[in-house]
């Protein structure tokens, strides 16, 4: 094709790790609106120009708009990582993501969360223990992976797509919950509006 354009679920991920990590460090989730968030993620494939009949260019501005552009030296993102603040001290923080099974823009997410933490000084391998768990797929298996998140103790359950949440808004009651990578949490369940959700969930919806 000669351009994509999507949600940008790496950014959304990367959010939600920034607001989890203020979550971690003591910030209620009840006080904290549920967000929409759809940000624009725009891929330019020059390649494509060279089997058309007429000949065809990209304005500059769009160039410039785009996260990724292909050309004849192959591809190129343009989109920079971000760097990392220096780790909080003196904690392990003990992290759980539930998610309904392995696919490209699920993985995105989880990989923007967690530099979203590291972006507040919270880094996997250093201060933070991750446990990631899917339902392969499955509703029926989402349940049980939830309760025993539930009953391990850890800081923060993070949950993608809408099964994941609809089952936690239900069963998880001992630790505080971050979702993302769904359409509507409010229909998911997770209260009767963005600022009048359930004391112990909140999130981003795309």
């Amino acid at each position: 094709t000669i351009f994509d354009l999507g949600a940008n679920f790496h950014d959304v991920g990367q959010q939600v790790g920034e607001l989890a990590a203020k979550v971690l460090n003591g910030t209620d989730p009840a006080s904290v609106p549920v967000t929409n968030l759809v940000p624009e993620r725009l891929a330019l494939n020059k390649l494509a120009f060279a089997g058309l009949r007429d000949p065809w260019k990209i304005p500059q501005q769009i160039q410039d708009h785009a996260h990724t552009i292909i050309d004849e030296k192959g591809q190129r993102e343009l989109t920079s990582k971000p760097a990392a603040a220096a780790p909080v001290t003196g904690r392990t923080f003990k992290l759980g993501i539930v998610y309904f099974a392995p696919e490209e823009g699920a993985d995105l997410v989880m990989k923007g969360l967690l530099e979203g933490f590291a972006e507040q000084g919270i880094q996997e391998g250093k201060n933070l223990e991750v446990k990631r768990a899917h339902a392969q797929g499955e509703i029926a298996n989402i349940p049980a992976l939830l309760q025993n998140y539930d009953n391990q103790g850890l800081d923060l359950i993070v949950t993608l797509t809408t099964p994941c949440l609809t089952a936690a808004c239900s069963i998880v009651r001992n630790t505080p919950v971050l979702f993302t990578y769904v359409y509507d949490p409010i229909a998911a369940g997770a209260g009767s509006s963005r600022s009048s959700h359930l004391a112990h969930v909140t999130g981003v919806g795309s």
